[in-house]
């Protein structure tokens, strides 16, 4: 089953057959043994973002309690992995960063410096089958959620709730590119996005969703900018002064267009009133029954 509520069942079964099956999901993954590493500790960390995105959604008829506790368990979990994930991105980026340097040498010495503070290969903190294993129980619990309550209008308020807040971010910049208020947009939009997710028809996405979905590698493509730099600074000492300024120039070009493009898109995305995109939604989800 994917990531999606069927609009002709029960809500509140639909919610916990959908995260029973994202759980399932990512297991699968999780014990492979022939799938990438890498790749499985990214699933895992998207599909507990996933979890959190679907317990916000349904945050009024849960409770503000078990919901905010089962969120938690979800993100201590994704937050376990996100050191060996970033330094697989930081590598990936730098390498892309330096394909643009002209200068071998410059290049080389750039590598050497980036290699001595991060790691070649780094180990999992827990090992894939022991995650598996607790997110089995994790899986387990879901039966015991209380949301015998849950109704559309709950889908409806928090999916205008989200909306607001990615709304409200957007016009919040203006011409501060701050890292913290771009990081928390971010994680808004995608949030938005997975919400997204559950409550789409079964065709082909949306323009909009499309738009959204952009918007969110974009904003992604950002933050792993952001860490790389600061990856950089922390270790000031691995490189040449020269090499680190030339570096940062080409950390900020791309920013830069990075930026406006973002900025392009939230344009096209935040323009209707909360309420109003949240009702279409799911009056365009509904007639997919």
């Amino acid at each position: 089953m994917s990531f999606r509520l069927r609009p002709s069942k029960s809500p509140h079964r639909e919610v916990k057959r959908a995260a029973r099956d994202e759980f399932r999901r990512v297991i699968k993954l999780l014990e492979d043994p022939a799938a990438d590493t890498e790749e499985s500790i990214h699933q895992l960390r998207v599909g507990m973002k996933r979890l959190r995105a679907l317990l916000r959604l349904v945050r009024d008829a849960l409770g503000a309690v078990p919901a905010c506790a089962e969120q938690q368990r979800c993100k201590a979990l994704a937050n376990a992995f996100a050191g060996s994930r970033d330094a697989a991105v930081a590598r990936g980026l730098l390498g892309e960063l330096l394909a643009a340097v002209p200068d071998p040498e410059l290049r080389a010495r750039l590598r050497v410096g980036f290699e001595q503070s991060v790691p070649m290969t780094m180990q999992p903190p827990l090992p894939l089958p022991d995650v598996a294993q607790h997110l089995r129980l994790m899986r387990r619990d879901v039966k015991d959620w209380p949301l015998q309550s849950l109704k559309l209008r709950h889908l409806n308020d928090q999916l205008a709730r989200q909306y607001r807040r990615g709304r409200r971010l957007y016009r919040s910049l203006g011409d501060d590119f701050a890292m913290a208020l771009l990081h928390e947009w971010r994680k808004e939009v995608k949030r938005l996005l997975y919400q997204l997710e559950l409550v789409r028809g079964r065709g082909r996405r949306s323009k909009l969703d499309r738009r959204i979905k952009r918007l969110g590698s974009l904003l992604g493509d950002l933050h792993d900018l952001d860490m790389l730099e600061l990856q950089i600074e922390s270790h000031i000492e691995d490189y040449w002064l020269d090499d680190r300024l030339a570096l940062y120039r080409l950390l900020h070009e791309r920013r830069a267009a990075l930026r406006s493009r973002a900025l392009a898109l939230g344009s096209k995305i935040f323009v209707e009133p909360p309420a109003s995109f949240a009702r279409g939604r799911l009056t365009e989800w509904q007639r997919d029954r």
